[in-house]
């Protein structure tokens, strides 16, 4: 094989990388979070899936706020306020999906970035998302991936306001 052959593999294979996830239709996992447990307010962290952290650099909302955004189903939901959101993992998930919806006007779409338990990036999937009401979006991916993070992020001017509930995932 000569260098250019190398390079269109090389290339070839990027693309086939940042496109190996699936969006998947409503699922029940084996671990689900609702985020009912939490107390309301601003924090940094919380532990959900037992083992699964929510986190982010700046605020993370536990939201009961039903003026802000109304939770999809019981009392509360999350969601970046200025920030957005990283989910990770204590080992690697074959299928991630939750529903969505915007948190402030002017948030009409998100992208999930998937990094691998080496903390490399792998592929992203973008979404959009209302203000008006909640949707389902779901992922799965190649069992090669080794999945452990994933990160939020809104594509509006300002970070964060995807909020989530009814969160689910399967481990691989």
């Amino acid at each position: 094989m000569n260098n250019k052959t190398m390079l269109a593999i090389g290339v070839l294979g990027l693309a086939a990388l940042s496109n190996g996830q699936k969006a998947i239709g409503p699922f029940i996992g084996s671990n689900n979070e609702g985020f009912e447990k939490f107390k309301s307010g601003i924090t940094s962290a919380i532990s959900i899936f037992n083992d699964i952290a929510v986190a982010d650099a700046t605020k993370l909302v536990v939201n009961q706020n039903t003026a802000i955004v109304p939770p999809y189903s019981g009392t509360k939901c999350v969601f970046g306020d200025g920030a957005d959101i990283d989910l990770i993992w204590n080992g690697c998930i074959s299928q991630f999906g939750a529903y969505f919806r915007a948190a402030k006007s002017g948030v009409t779409s998100f992208r999930i970035d998937c990094y691998d338990w080496y903390n490399t990036y792998r592929g992203s999937a973008t979404a959009t998302v209302s203000g008006k009401s909640w949707g389902w979006r779901g992922w799965s991916f190649p069992a090669t991936w080794l999945i452990y993070k994933i990160k939020v992020v809104s594509l509006a001017a300002t970070p964060g306001y995807v909020a989530i509930d009814n969160a689910t995932c399967d481990w691989l």
